[in-house]
């Protein structure tokens, strides 16, 4: 056998190989990652907006809840507006801010410009939209080389609290999402501009 400090000379006195084969094979691997990597990402969309398509199918999406918010929705967008009377007479804001009215207004908002079932299909589809994709945001800040987590948030979509018609708990679940992940981008370099945007974030 060939001592120790011999093989070191010759590995050391060894002129480089010149096969590209590892060469090839990286690029190979960097070929079939972004392959994957495309695939996977078209794959995720696919499944939401077959998501959002199940929400569009139906020309009602009942909730239990979610009846009274479009009510409501309906009273905000008249007192905006001032052309309902009776509304006027029997309702007015209150003068402090009170939580849970980002679900309202935003319905009230799109009742400005749309009729009531397609202010509910664009809400609806909103959410479904927005859940699964801040969710995936979230996972891309924290395992960017491991998104096909992002497909675990799936069966949460058609969840309890869409079917109770807690809007408000939705839209807040996809703040927090986006909320975690962009501090994690941007915790080790949060500046006046980034602490403000989460600070937005965060109301």
């Amino acid at each position: 056998m060939r001592p120790l400090a011999a093989k070191c000379r010759f590995y050391l006195m060894e002129p480089l190989s010149t096969d590209t084969t590892n060469s090839n094979a990286f690029v190979s691997i960097l070929k079939k990652s972004a392959k994957f990597l495309l695939t996977e990402k078209a794959a995720f969309y696919v499944v939401v907006f077959a998501n959002v398509y199940m929400i569009l199918s139906w020309k009602f999406f009942m909730t239990l809840d979610g009846p009274l918010h479009f009510y409501n929705a309906n009273i905000i967008k008249h007192l905006w507006l001032g052309d309902f009377p009776e509304a006027s007479n029997r309702y007015k804001f209150n003068e402090i801010p009170v939580p849970n009215w980002a679900g309202h207004f935003i319905l009230a908002f799109l009742q400005l410009i749309f009729k009531g079932e397609v202010a509910e299909k664009i809400f609806y589809s909103s959410l479904f939209f927005f859940f699964p994709v801040s969710f995936r945001y979230l996972i891309r800040s924290i395992r960017p080389d491991n998104t096909q987590l992002s497909f675990l948030i799936f069966p949460f979509i058609f969840s309890g609290i869409f079917y109770m018609g807690f809007f408000n708990l939705s839209i807040a679940l996809i703040f927090m999402f986006f909320c975690i992940g962009f501090w994690w981008r941007n915790s080790n370099g949060l500046d006046f501009k980034k602490t403000l945007l989460l600070s937005i974030l965060i109301l």
